[in-house]
């Protein structure tokens, strides 16, 4: 695998198109400074990934976008492209070749690609992750990262390493699984919090659920008895609606009669009503013309009492009238007779028209009565013919109804048969196998036995394993803090006592005075006092090394440090002094300090030097001992176990702060022996809980399988009481539907008896109605005939009445003529003579008006005979209408009073069935009330109501006096499946009593939350889940666990060999680059692999320097490139990519580190960015970067023969 092409655009200074071929071997990248060549290195590690801004040399992503020139202008994006070779199959891809594509655009929106595709960076990453390539870029060394490998903390260099080792995604595996062990955690703590909160619940819920059952208890049982207490109710309606309509029905039928009754009775009384409409006009006509005649007679009378009168008065002398008027009196005589004749013609042209107009009046008279009665004949047609028609009606709908009545019980009677055998085949259904019913019975009962068996198995094991995970939690937490504490004490032990442990570091130190005793745990403190100040002393050889340390960097930084080396022996006391001493002070615990410790180190020198410091120092067991020993013996220093030290002239009472090397070695040493303890406690309940685990799953297999095959019985159980259920209520489907079907029928068959008597009665009517009235068309026709005649002499009469008024107007006007002549005529003989004219005049009027009087009084005698006689005729009829009229009154009165008295009757009965209807609609409301009530509070049908806690149903009631006991109880417990019963009737007072104090018990509970139940049992299942998924997160977590140490111990593994090929390579590596040198790495924690960081130490020839601070700056230089060569060796990357990291070397040097490129281009591609002559000469292509003043950058290429290498012609040149 090798970098095969790389494809710049917009990317910093390469604002064109640029494309880079690389070749297997050393390519070197050359070109003046700010030319660009840095840029071809930003875009390789850029294009694999790189986040870091800085690496990249910028202030901010965006700023690898071409920025734009005094002649170009800036783009809005970079694309890079890195074609790989995979012909290897380095990568784990299936291509040959791989393109990576980043691209990233000023808004800030960036793009990843592999081959074209749209990727992650993630997946960039893991891709190359396996080929040793990470974050960490160390296959690409860039300008000033030389110093950067040098300045890197151990824990940096050890990342390098493990980069190239291929350890990252490792390490990311197992910061994943910390991730979700820390996020485990907290749902153990939130799964631990939420079960005890479901714990606090249950209590308070398991009562109300206790409180629940027992209001349900009670909630059955006034259900039960508020149904049979409704069904009583509707029961009763019910049968007071049938007796109701039985009632109605037989008052409907006499009221039927009535008003067939009083219908006769109005239609006779109609008939003489219109009789004596029909005589009433001639009654009156008589009466008035007897009226008329009477009133004519007075008339005749008044006017012969006048006429008398007159001719009296006439009688008397008359004027007198000599005077001559001849000529005016003829013509006056004359006008006057004409005048007559004119009035006469008047008077009779009236009478003509009087006569036609009375007889218009009579024929209009005559033409009424005609019509009237045509009219009344007509009515009397049209309503028999209507009766006819409606009872004919009645008959034809009373025959459909008898056929319908009759197929619908031909139809019912074939259902009915049809029911019959479907009760039949619901009562062989509803037959149970009793054999397979045992048999089923005994294996549910047996499956759940062993269901609960299993359970119990299953919970004690995971109790067991929930047990042994929270002791090896509780050992992991010991084990943790004891290594916490054997850190921090190995930290401190490490550091040393006092400030002058950092002089240990110093060539020549051997070490602390405390650091070479080995003291028992009782005597530490003892020491420690001691030795005082000097036990922070640090102890050299000799002389001149002590100077040498007090006068080192960190001696002059403390300030103020001890040294110790053997100097001339000074003088030792006497044995049998001490003896004696000790003897003397009697006793048991003490003796010389020196003797009762060991020395660390068997150099005779330092023993010598120690045994010096402690020769005087006994140990005593008490101040007071050690006042005595002072002073017997004043040579002698005592120290007691507690620490405090008494010589002569001094006292020095010990408290310590903290504690000592002693005691901090001895707290190591036990915090060591509690890990290895602790360490193998784990083993063991790891194996425990690793056999415990299998041990639950082969319990949760085995309840799982027992817990289907449960599942299946019960199914099959389940299903068997359906069956049973749907059989047992298929046969009562198919007992109430014979009983509908035979109630159907029979009332069927009452409404066809019904319908048929219906259908007699009118037939019966329609036959009376026949024979009732039998229309007359021969009448009627006459009728009309008469009608017609009356008619046409009407009309006759009419024309005769309007000529006789014309004429009477003709002659009247002409009377009116004949007057006015008569008028002036007169006017004339009064002018001329009217004396005399007045005298004849008054003669002329006594005379005529006395022969008028006369006149008048002769034909009213005449008219009072004839008078007289019409008088007592007219009477005479008159009597004979009046005595008809009230024959005709007195029957209609009787008439009157009989449908008076039937419509009172009618009206009664009408009122009595109206009350009937409305107390049987209320009584029919009160059963729908009862029907909706059943519906609404019960959810059953009324029917079924009645049928199944009617009054008829016994009571099922439990034997015994525990009746009352078990009613009262709260247990709510249910009845036992054997317990007996007795069967009781039906007492409404006891349901009402039963009803009314289970009322009371349940109002008594108060509250109840009516879902507590099912709330009580989901809550206890999601605790149970709960617990459940708590025992999954806690094997997951050891799961987890496992995985971390399995990673742990890969990692540890790939480290260790990366490490120590690593070491080994950077020690042959260092000596090639610094002959007769010496390096080598080192860990600075080698007990802990995982976390240990990596030290290196250079010495270069001629030098004792340790630290890398003190090389020169090419020394330097040497040195990382020595550590990363090492890396870069001990595993081999595909390439390698530098910038000028050899520009700090001379030639000498320079021609070291190309010898090592030439044994790294063995097995991988160099991409390098150098100024050395030399360094291009080793290379096998050649890429040229410049940078005109236009700021782009331009990259022309060289490819060189092996055999041509100080600078042949160009074989090609191209820029791009």
């Amino acid at each position: 695998m090798y970098l095969k092409t790389l494809q710049l655009r917009g990317f910093k200074s390469f604002a064109s198109a640029t494309t880079l071929e690389f070749e297997p071997g050393i390519t070197c990248v050359v070109g003046p400074n700010g030319s660009g060549k840095s840029n071809v290195v930003d875009a390789l590690a850029w294009v694999m990934g790189e986040q870091g801004v800085k690496t990249l040399r910028g202030g901010k992503m965006e700023d690898v976008i071409f920025a734009g020139t005094s002649t170009r202008g800036a783009l809005g994006r970079a694309e890079v492209s890195l074609t790989i070779d995979n012909s290897d199959g380095a990568l784990d891809i299936d291509y040959t070749e791989v393109t990576l594509t980043r691209t990233l655009f000023r808004n800030g929106g960036s793009e990843y690609a592999i081959n074209g595709a749209q990727c992650r960076l993630l997946d960039i990453q893991d891709l190359l992750s396996d080929t040793g390539l990470g974050r960490e870029m160390h296959v690409i060394v860039g300008q000033g990262q030389l110093d950067a490998v040098l300045r890197a903390t151990p824990l940096d260099r050890r990342g390098f390493i493990e980069e190239a080792a291929g350890v990252l995604k490792h390490r990311k595996r197992k910061e994943k699984a910390l991730r979700k062990l820390a996020g485990m955690q907290g749902n153990l703590l939130r799964l631990a919090d939420l079960l005890s909160e479901l714990n606090r619940q249950l209590g308070p819920l398991a009562r109300q659920a206790k409180a629940a059952q027992r209001a349900q208890v009670l909630a059955a049982t006034v259900r039960d008895s508020g149904m049979r207490l409704l069904a009583d109710d509707l029961n009763t309606a019910q049968d007071q609606v049938r007796n109701h309509r039985e009632s109605t029905k037989h008052r409907k039928e006499l009221l039927q009669t009535s008003e067939t009754e009083l219908a006769a009775i109005r239609s006779t009384l109609a008939q003489r009503e219109h009789a004596a409409a029909l005589a009433s006009p001639q009654s009156a006509a008589a009466g008035q013309t007897v009226a008329s005649l009477l009133g004519q007679r007075e008339q005749l009378r008044n006017l012969q009492t006048l006429a008398t009168e007159r001719l009296r008065h006439l009688g008397s002398a008359p004027v007198d009238d000599a005077i001559d008027l001849t000529q005016i009196r003829q013509q006056l005589e004359r006008v006057k007779a004409q005048a007559e004749t004119a009035k006469q013609q008047v008077t009779q042209a009236r009478q003509t028209a009087d006569e036609s107009s009375l007889t218009k009046q009579v024929r209009e008279q005559e033409l009424r009565v005609a019509q009237l009665e045509l009219t009344n004949y007509d009515k009397q047609t049209a309503a028999h013919r209507e009766r006819i028609a409606q009872l004919t009606s009645q008959a034809s709908a009373q025959r459909s109804r008898v056929e319908t009545l009759t197929a619908e019980i031909d139809r019912l009677g074939v259902e009915l048969r049809a029911a019959h055998e479907r009760l039949e085949l619901a009562r062989t259904a509803a037959t149970p196998d009793e054999p397979e019913n045992q048999v089923l019975d005994a294996q549910l009962e047996a499956s759940s036995q062993h269901l609960v068996e299993l359970r119990s198995a299953s919970k004690a094991a995971q109790a067991e394993l929930s047990e042994t995970q929270q002791e090896t939690a509780r050992a992991q937490a010991r084990m943790a803090a004891a290594r916490a504490k054997a850190q921090a004490l190995e930290l401190s032990l490490q550091h040393g006592h006092g400030d002058s442990a950092v002089l240990t570091e110093v060539d020549g130190v051997v070490g602390q005075v405390l650091g070479q005793f080995d003291a028992p745990d009782s005597l530490q403190v003892a020491l420690e006092s001691a030795l005082a100040h000097l036990g922070s002393a640090v102890i050299t050889s000799e002389l001149t090394k002590a100077i040498e340390i007090s006068r080192s960097e960190q001696a002059q930084d403390l300030g103020t440090a001890t040294v110790l080396f053997p100097g001339k022996s000074a003088p030792r006391l006497e044995p049998e002094l001490v003896t004696r001493a000790l003897e003397a002070l009697g006793d048991q615990q003490a003796g010389r300090l020196v003797e009762q410790v060991e020395l660390a180190s068997d150099l005779p020198w330092l023993a010598q030097l120690l045994e010096e410091l402690l020769q005087d120092v006994i140990v005593v067991s008490t101040m007071q001992m050690a006042t005595t020993l002072v002073t017997k013996e004043p040579r002698l220093t005592a120290v007691t176990m507690a620490g405090h030290v008494l010589s002569d002239g001094l006292v020095r009472l010990w408290t310590p702060l903290e504690a000592g090397p002693l005691r901090l070695r001895s707290e190591l040493a036990d915090a060591v022996e509690a890990q290895r303890e602790l360490s193998a406690e784990l083993e063991t309940l790891e194996l425990k809980s690793q056999a415990q685990g299998e041990r639950v799953k082969e319990c949760t297999a085995v309840l799982l399988d027992a817990q289907t095959e449960h599942e299946v019985l019960v199914g099959q159980t389940q299903e068997r009481s359906r069956e049973h259920a749907r059989a047992a209520a298929v046969l009562e489907n198919a007992r109430q539907e014979v009983a509908r079907t035979h109630t159907t029928i029979d009332q069927a068959q009452q409404r066809l008896a019904q319908a048929q008597q219906t259908l007699v009665q009118t037939a019966d009517q329609l036959g009376a109605a026949d024979q009732d009235f039998t229309p007359d068309q021969g009448r009627q026709d006459n009728l009309r005939q008469q009608i017609l005649v009356l008619e046409t002499g009407l009309e006759a009469a009419r024309n005769a009445e309007t000529e006789a008024r014309v004429a009477l107007r003709g002659l009247q006007e002409q009377f009116a003529g004949q007057t006015q002549r008569v008028s002036s005529t007169e006017r004339t003989l009064h002018s001329q003579e009217q004396a005399v004219e007045r005298a004849q005049q008054a003669n002329r009027v006594r005379k005529r008006r006395a022969e008028r009087a006369q006149s008048v009084l002769d034909q009213a005698e005449i008219a009072l005979g004839l008078l007289e006689q019409s008088i007592q005729g007219a009477l005479e009829a008159r009597d004979r209408a009046q005595q008809l009229q009230q024959e005709r009154d007195q029957e209609i009165m009787q008439l009157r009073e009989r449908a008076e008295h039937l419509h009172q009757t009618v009206r009664a009965n009408v009122d009595i069935v109206h009350g009937d209807e409305l107390r049987l609609t209320v009584l029919e409301q009160q059963v729908e009330q009862y029907a909706n009530k059943s519906i609404e509070l019960y959810a059953t049908d009324p029917a079924e109501l009645v049928a199944g806690y009617g009054p008829h149903v016994p009571i099922v009631e439990p034997a015994g006096p525990q009746t009352a006991a078990a009613e009262d109880s709260d247990s709510g417990a249910e009845p036992q499946g054997d317990e007996q019963t007795v069967l009781l009737g039906y007492n409404r007072q006891e349901q009402e009593e039963i009803y009314a104090r289970s009322k009371r018990k349940l109002a008594t509970l108060g509250k109840i939350n009516p879902l507590a139940l099912e709330e009580f049992t989901a809550l206890q299942e999601r605790q149970e889940f709960l617990a459940a998924q708590l025992e999954d997160l806690r094997a997951s977590r050891a799961d987890l666990m496992s995985l971390v140490t399995d990673i742990d111990n890969r990692v540890e593994q790939a480290f260790s060999q990366a490490y120590a090929d690593t070491a080994a390579q950077f020690t042959k590596v260092f000596a090639r680059l610094f002959p007769g040198g010496h390096g080598q790495l080192t860990l600075d924690d080698p007990e802990n692999p995982l976390t240990s960081g990596i030290d290196i130490e250079a010495k270069p020839a001629g030098k004792k320097v340790k630290r890398l601070s003190l090389l020169s700056g090419g020394e330097r230089s040497l040195t990382a490139i020595a550590f990363l060569v090492a890396i870069f060796l001990a595993r081999p990357s595909p390439f390698y990519v530098m910038d000028e990291v050899e520009a700090a070397l001379d030639d000498v040097n320079l021609g070291r580190l190309l010898a090592v490129f030439e044994e790294l281009r063995q097995n991988s591609q160099l991409i390098v960015i150098s100024h050395q002559k030399r360094t291009m000469q080793i290379s096998d292509a050649l890429y040229g970067v410049t940078m005109a003043g236009d700021g782009i950058s331009t990259v022309i290429s060289q490819r060189l023969e092996p055999r041509n290498l100080e600078g042949t012609e160009p074989v090609g040149e191209v820029a791009v």
